[in-house]
């Protein structure tokens, strides 16, 4: 038995929009955040605004500073703003605590190895 052509097109159009939801769920799992942009996360005027926080997001998710060294990273990223906690080596601040009642700040905070290169980082709220 044949369904009639509208049939068929109504579900050509179905499919073709679960295939792109699917599509921009998976991207956004992926590569969550926004990608590095070294003169906004310099300007001093939008950090506050949190400009660094989903880029931050976008370089721990792809795991991008690690290996590198001490002074790539501050190549990268300039001087560190923040004073690491305790545990870490270097730490950005990126912005106020994100959710509904942040009264905190987050930093960006990185780890070095013995090799003084980096082997971790992550988000750390004060």
């Amino acid at each position: 038995m044949r369904l009639p052509r509208t049939t068929t097109r109504r579900w050509m159009v179905v499919v073709a929009v679960v295939a792109c939801l699917l599509g921009g769920i998976v991207w956004h799992l992926r590569y969550p955040g926004r990608a590095f942009d070294a003169v906004a996360w310099n300007d001093p005027a939008q950090i506050n605004g949190g400009v660094r926080q989903p880029m931050a997001d976008r370089l721990i998710a792809r795991d991008s500073l690690r290996g590198m060294t001490r002074a790539e990273v501050l190549r990268l990223l300039g001087e560190p703003m923040a004073r690491a906690p305790s545990g870490w080596d270097i730490a950005y601040y990126i912005g106020p605590e994100r959710g509904f009642m942040g009264i905190d700040s987050e930093c960006l905070v990185i780890r070095l190895g013995a090799d003084r290169r980096v082997v971790a980082c992550d988000i750390y709220t004060d």
